[in-house]
């Protein structure tokens, strides 16, 4: 993960109900919240440990996301997670 505060590490764990949690280093707090795809582009967002919501976007690929993030304060940044 790296944006606004640098870089930094993430995880992700998604499950088949659609939700999703992460878990993130430093200022990258992680978040709980919903999960899909629509269009070939997976989609993630929730709220984080702040009340900032977090939206993660990347192209669908079944061994890496690798796209870029956004939140509701206006800070945004790039993200890749391997499947595992």
């Amino acid at each position: 993960m790296d944006g606004s505060f640098g870089p930094g590490t993430f995880s992700m764990t998604l499950v088949a109900d659609g939700s999703v949690r992460t878990a993130g280093s430093g200022n990258y707090c992680g978040f709980a919240g919903r999960w899909g795809v629509t269009s070939g582009q997976f989609t993630a967002t929730g709220g984080d440990c702040t009340g900032t919501i977090v939206t993660l976007t990347a192209p669908v690929s079944s061994t890496v996301l690798s796209g870029v993030w956004t939140a509701s304060s206006g800070r945004s940044g790039t993200f890749a997670c391997n499947k595992e």
